[in-house]
């Protein structure tokens, strides 16, 4: 098996971006960012959620047979998630109090209440007289991936001799969720509220994902996989600008990033070599979640100083959009060396030797 999907990780760190810039548009005029690609971008918080689901299944799909495993994995997950969201947490506290004294007070949804459940990851719960997603909004999707582990491995451990009937359980899993966020009144395209729903089904779309690829015994030529990844790549692109006319189809973007996410699986074709040869993109890939988890404070810290500026002229913002997405990119990397690895590495040396051959890729 291979030790890791390089491509699929450029793609992450790429997409994680777009986020980045999605989350500028409100008080940025560049052209860069006010287009309908980025204006849709959120859409790649569910590819997260549709890869997460993939590489955990690669990982976990026939090693969760028991609760020492489980407790094993989850373990795993906490501490590659937790320590930086944690860390970005606390900051949010001091930007919080800095808006205070300079007599420019955050509100909306900056109480104890939104605190909390934001620092026990359940801020994608729906939760009475909690309207707004507030402090670091983006954790709320880390909140729905941690319940979507809870969710797969429980399902896994518990279902033991069933286990040839994986895919079924899948589906099964997938058919709920769908309803539960039609009974919620959420929005799959839109939802933060009750978000967890939005992750289950994208979760475990990537988890059926990999067992479609696991039942894929021919492997693509290059000449096809170079026409199915240019096909696939033009039709992300396209039905991203496009949202507004098939938001209605609510599992329509799982199928479209199960298909990308299978595709490039392989790395076969001329789009893949292309994006392998280049370092770039394998270091966006290694430092996306810290891209995902950082950019929001930044964004609305920098915001403070360069309002006076901003919605004036398109060189400034464009000049602005440049500069936060530098700034983004300097702290990740720092914040994914000497917070994210150093937990990982920790969790690594004191894990049983069983533990050690699982590759961590999400």
């Amino acid at each position: 098996m291979k030790e890791r999907f390089h491509v699929l990780d450029a793609f992450r760190g790429i997409f994680s971006f777009i986020v980045v810039f999605y989350h500028m548009r409100e008080m940025n005029s560049s052209l860069f960012i006010q287009n309908n690609f980025v204006a849709h971008g959120y859409l790649f918080v569910d590819f997260f959620f549709v890869l997460s689901g993939f590489v955990i299944a690669y990982n976990y799909d026939n090693r969760l047979t028991n609760y020492t495993q489980l407790t094993s994995f989850l373990n795993k997950r906490f501490f590659r998630l937790f320590p930086l969201h944690i860390a970005v947490l606390l900051l949010f506290v001091g930007y919080v109090f800095f808006r205070q004294v300079i007599g420019n007070p955050a509100t909306e949804g900056f109480d104890l209440n939104t605190f909390f459940t934001t620092l026990f990851l359940v801020n994608s719960i729906k939760f009475p007289d909690i309207t707004a997603a507030s402090w670091n909004m983006p954790s709320w999707s880390i909140s729905a991936e941690m319940i979507s582990y809870l969710a797969f491995g429980l399902l896994l451990t518990l279902t033991g001799k069933m286990r040839s009937y994986k895919t079924i359980m899948y589906l099964f899993v997938i058919a709920m969720a769908v309803v539960a966020m039609q009974l919620s009144g959420g929005s799959f395209l839109i939802s933060y509220n009750n978000g967890f729903i939005r992750g289950m089904i994208g979760f475990f779309c990537g988890a059926l994902t990999f067992k479609i690829f696991e039942m894929i015994k021919a492997r693509p030529t290059v000449l096809q996989a170079t026409i199915l990844e240019a096909i696939t790549l033009f039709a992300v692109i396209y039905f991203i600008i496009m949202t507004a006319f098939f938001s209605l189809f609510i599992i329509f973007y799982e199928l479209l990033f199960m298909t990308t996410i299978l595709v490039f699986s392989f790395e076969k074709g001329f789009v893949s070599k292309a994006i392998l040869s280049l370092r770039i993109f394998k270091r966006l890939g290694s430092i996306s979640y810290s891209v995902y988890m950082n950019h929001f404070l930044i964004i609305v810290g920098v915001d403070i100083f360069t309002k006076k500026f901003s919605m004036q002229s398109q060189w400034i913002d464009s000049g602005i959009v440049i500069l936060l997405a530098c700034i983004v990119y300097f702290v990740s990397g720092w914040t994914y060396k000497n917070i994210e690895m150093r937990f990982a590495k920790g969790v690594r040396a004191n894990a049983p030797k069983t533990v050690l051959n699982f590759t961590n890729r999400s």
